[in-house]
């Protein structure tokens, strides 16, 4: 028995070996964190931005916080690759199933969120009916739509967005679609919330804003919208070297 332990022992550290050396997959940034994500690229992790082309056959990979459709589970199949963990918020995960579940009762879905977003893809290729999923990205989106009206209708949203913003588009579907179905937990992530809250107090003390946040994350965006509505400088850096000593 000891020798078949010791046996198990050497397999386990060589395969820890082979696996550190072995590039993981994943769709997407990992979170929109640059230099985070540039930790992750040196130890081995290869943002494929959803090219499946590159990724090569029986690799190990991994969902974004982002969130995918069922596609990305088919596509690593056909492609005889692992999916090793998912990596996806669960406040995402939590519209995705909302949205399953609403198609599933035969609901109309309107969702607000950012064209492209992979966010907004993710939960779009849950969907089996493209004509279920409906996308509104501003205000006078709404006055566009024209939707059966005996369908019933739900309304989600990207949880990256802000509080101020998904609440005019929401008056806006509540006063032409009386009957749409609200929920009343919001979609918004709570810590985006926060912030949102936070510069908001800010803008009554402050001149200028720094945001530490990412170039390529619409929180960080969002945060900068804030004080440039009212006039005020902003500036949003990934790295110290970002900042400029004149500001």
């Amino acid at each position: 028995v000891w020798k078949i332990f010791k046996q198990l022992d050497t397999a386990f550290d060589e395969i820890d070996k082979v696996c550190k050396k072995t590039p993981i997959y994943i769709n997407w940034y990992p979170v929109n964190n640059i230099p985070l994500t540039f930790e992750y690229e040196q130890r081995g992790l290869v943002n494929f931005k959803n090219d499946w082309e590159i990724v090569p056959e029986r690799s190990l990979v991994i969902p974004s916080a982002h969130g995918v459709g069922p596609d990305f589970y088919k596509k690593a199949a056909q492609k005889h690759c692992t999916v090793v963990a998912d990596g996806t918020c669960q406040l995402v995960t939590r519209v995705h199933n909302l949205a399953i579940n609403a198609e599933e009762a035969g609901k109309q879905i309107i969702y607000v969120g950012k064209k492209n977003h992979p966010e907004t893809e993710g939960v779009r290729n849950e969907i089996k009916n493209p004509g279920n999923f409906v996308l509104i990205e501003e205000e006078q989106d709404v006055s566009n739509l024209n939707l059966p009206s005996e369908l019933p209708k739900v309304v989600y949203s990207q949880t990256t967005l802000s509080t101020r913003e998904i609440r005019k588009q929401y008056q806006a579907l509540k006063a032409k679609f009386p009957g749409i179905e609200i929920p009343s937990r919001w979609d918004i992530c709570p810590a985006t919330d926060s912030r949102q809250m936070a510069v908001d107090d800010l803008l009554l003390k402050a001149d200028s804003l720094i945001v530490v946040g990412s170039k390529i994350s619409h929180n960080s965006s969002e945060l900068m919208m804030i004080f440039e509505k009212e006039g005020k400088p902003s500036h949003l850096i990934d790295l110290p070297d970002d900042v400029d000593p004149n500001w």
